[in-house]
């Protein structure tokens, strides 16, 4: 589990509607002066809250700790209407991928600004991903992990390309939702650095940032008719243009052989189908006692283990 004193708890105003979302960080160790190369944050998406999901979702805590033990650091945050966030859940989901848009630009913000106020970065520039794995890890390439447990899946299938995410805090202005956050994740990784923050510059374009990869992971992920169900304005936007994310990036989906919201039958086709797709870099696992929620005895062993050693794994 997480140490308490590798951990921070702030909140963040969703770019949505100015909601606040409570959010812990996780350093791999007590301090970023120890983060090991390649840089590396992961953030998590929980459950759905009216069912009780939360940031505290023992899933998560078994995923966090997972990472953490690879060098990663973890934030996990309320969605909106659950744990100590505040407003309410909503049918369509937009809200909720605002929130999750809102921290993903605090943790990017947060990483390259930590690399950059202790001398790390090698300044490889906006979203450059080009080259072999050791060629980008020596440039500076930090390592962006987008995950989510059952909803949280669905919000991550939901996001806008990774690259229209970055602009949106590459050209915040101050004094915009965006630039708030951006703010924030500065005088917060100058705070956990204990050194003191540059000039805050107007937008990120003024700025030399490492390039991030993303990568993403979906635990117990849904599809119709429960997907639809739980948020049906989102729903219209899944399709090819979001799973080709999971197929251009280095991907992973760990589900259950006797998950009860969706078929594992239906699991695996949908999953085979993204995997077997030309160039693709998407891979799943199917651990056949598992349920969605992860409760039968021995599972989360097997859950710790397949993910640690995706996260092992050489990208392609």
């Amino acid at each position: 589990m997480p140490c308490p004193t590798c951990t921070y708890t702030f909140l963040i105003q969703s770019l949505h509607d100015t909601t606040p979302l409570l959010c812990t960080l996780h350093q791999p160790n007590s301090t970023p002066l120890h983060i090991p190369k390649p840089y590396r944050i992961a953030l998590l998406a929980h459950p759905y809250a009216p069912i009780g999901g939360n940031s505290r979702d023992p899933v998560l805590a078994l995923i966090t700790s997972t990472l953490l033990e690879k060098g990663y650091i973890v934030v996990l945050f309320d969605f909106r209407g659950a744990g100590g966030s505040g407003g309410s859940t909503s049918w369509s989901g937009v809200g909720e991928r605002e929130d999750f848009v809102s921290v993903l630009g605090f943790c990017l913000v947060y990483l390259s600004t930590v690399c950059l106020l202790l001398g790390r970065c090698d300044g490889a520039g906006k979203g450059d991903g080009d080259g072999d794995g050791k060629e980008q890890e020596e440039r500076g390439v930090s390592d962006v992990l987008l995950a989510g447990y059952s909803y949280g899946s669905l919000i991550v299938q939901s996001l806008a390309p990774f690259e229209r995410i970055l602009e949106r805090f590459y050209t915040a202005e101050e004094g915009s939702g965006e630039g708030r956050i951006m703010t924030l994740a500065r005088g917060l990784a100058a705070e956990h650095t204990h050194t003191s923050p540059r000039q805050s510059p107007s937008t990120y374009t003024d700025i030399n940032i490492p390039a991030f990869r993303p990568s993403y992971l979906l635990i117990s992920p849904l599809l119709p008719p429960i997907s639809t169900l739980l948020m049906l304005q989102l729903s219209r936007t899944f399709g090819s243009n979001n799973e080709s994310a999971l197929r251009l990036n280095r991907s992973l989906a760990v589900f259950g052989g006797r998950d009860t919201f969706t078929s594992s039958a239906r699991l695996v086709e949908w999953a085979t189908r993204l995997k077997r797709a030309e160039g693709s870099q998407f891979s799943f696992a199917e651990i056949g006692d598992a349920g969605h929620f992860w409760r039968e005895d021995g599972v989360g062993k097997e859950l710790k283990s397949v993910v640690a050693s995706w996260v092992d794994s050489p990208y392609r």
